[in-house]
């Protein structure tokens, strides 16, 4: 009988073994697809997009967000401008002509809106057709923007992803919408 139960307990235990050992294969894959596949943490280092996010807050992308679906209008994107990594908000769309008179910015002639996430007035812009696959991207902050309207104009294949989850500073941690 003694004997018996030795057995099963050296059983158990291998069982336990293999039980670990598979539970923590599955999480390192799980890790490696989050990590390589579909996020991305990213440190911002501009004020660009403040007050929504501001200079040293974490931030993780969804690369995976336009795999099926473009970028739409009011999506903050992290996207690639040679080596550096900018962040930005998507203002125009492809096809739609975008331009900025007296702080505003018109989409095909209509006023657009930023009165949610932004408080800066915009510089002057001559209007810009959008190629197909392109969208104009800006900083919130744009008092201190310093960029071109041409530097604005990114292609499908330079943006990263959709801002997804702030994880630092911890006080201001949360969901992007």
């Amino acid at each position: 009988m003694k004997g018996r139960s030795v057995a099963l307990q050296s059983e158990h235990k291998r069982a336990r073994a293999v039980d670990i050992t598979i539970t923590l294969a599955v999480v390192c894959v799980a890790l490696l697809f989050t990590f390589l596949v579909w996020l991305v943490a990213l440190r911002v280092d501009d004020e660009g997009m403040a007050p929504t996010i501001r200079n040293g807050d974490v931030v993780f992308f969804n690369k995976l967000d336009y795999f099926m679906s473009a970028p739409k209008r009011g999506d903050i994107v992290a996207y690639r401008d040679g080596d550096a990594v900018h962040v930005g908000r998507v203002v125009a769309l492809p096809g739609e002509t975008v331009c900025a008179d007296g702080g505003n910015i018109y989409i095909d002639g209509m006023l657009l809106n930023e009165s949610v996430y932004t408080y800066d007035l915009s510089p002057d812009i001559q209007p810009i057709v959008l190629d197909t696959a392109k969208w104009f991207i800006m900083p919130d902050d744009r008092a201190n923007m310093c960029n071109t309207p041409q530097t604005m104009i990114i292609p499908i294949n330079r943006i990263i992803g959709s801002a997804m989850l702030r994880v630092s500073p911890i006080d201001r941690f949360g969901i992007f919408e």
